[in-house]
């Protein structure tokens, strides 16, 4: 492999080299699962040896080609997904909350690894500190209440009170399939941000986008 790479790529550092090689590996063993899954749900007879099934299947070019469309739309699939968490890793920015006839203005982050979501509507939850409500009489959020449970390290039921707001604005662009999640604490020892978006809502803006 590491002559191929050598001959394909030429001279290259160290770090280029290995990333190179695990990219061919990935892809060979991903071409083997796919046409091996796919032999496996063609199997035209099976036999016991040792306590052991053996498949055995006819492997034509079919076969071949399907397998290497199938690892194709896999690995593509997992590129997009990870493009997009890279993209949005570390993004912050105003975050505007319409609840009732107050709005709410502070910094929020996007957090890659929130992944939080209100289990009866299926929403996803932007947490935010529960000390910016200040000021906001309880009845007009706590009528909406929802009960959001979480799982955190070291805590694995954790119960999280939240509510829909009327509107939220992120990056110019409105959101109304959001849940706010309401942490009881600091989110940021340095007062960065104060609420945690989680990445699912973009998902909203992408939808609407394709149907329009």
């Amino acid at each position: 492999s590491f002559i191929m790479a050598y001959v394909a790529y030429g001279k290259m550092p160290l770090k280029k080299v290995v990333k190179v090689i695990s990219v061919f590996y990935a892809c060979t063993f991903g071409f083997a699962g796919c046409v091996i899954a796919l032999s496996y749900s063609g199997a035209q007879g099976a036999y016991v040896s040792n306590e052991a099934i053996y498949y055995f299947s006819n492997t034509s070019a079919a076969l071949l080609i399907s397998g290497f469309i199938l690892m194709i739309l896999f690995f593509s699939g997992a590129v997009s997904y990870l493009k997009t968490k890279n993209k949005l890793r570390g993004i912050c920015g105003k975050i505007y909350l319409g609840i009732g006839t107050n709005k709410i203005e502070t910094t929020a982050l996007i957090d890659t690894g929130n992944s939080l979501v209100e289990p009866i509507s299926g929403h996803p939850v932007v947490i935010i500190e529960k000390e910016l409500l200040r000021g906001i009489t309880p009845e007009q959020w706590q009528r909406k209440i929802r009960i959001i449970p979480f799982t955190t390290i070291g805590k694995s039921n954790g119960i999280m009170n939240g509510f829909r707001p009327e509107r939220i604005i992120f990056s110019e662009k409105v959101f109304n399939d959001v849940i706010i999640g309401l942490f009881e604490g600091r989110l940021s020892e340095t007062n960065e941000y104060r609420a945690l978006i989680n990445p699912e809502i973009f998902k909203e803006v992408e939808n609407e986008s394709q149907n329009s």
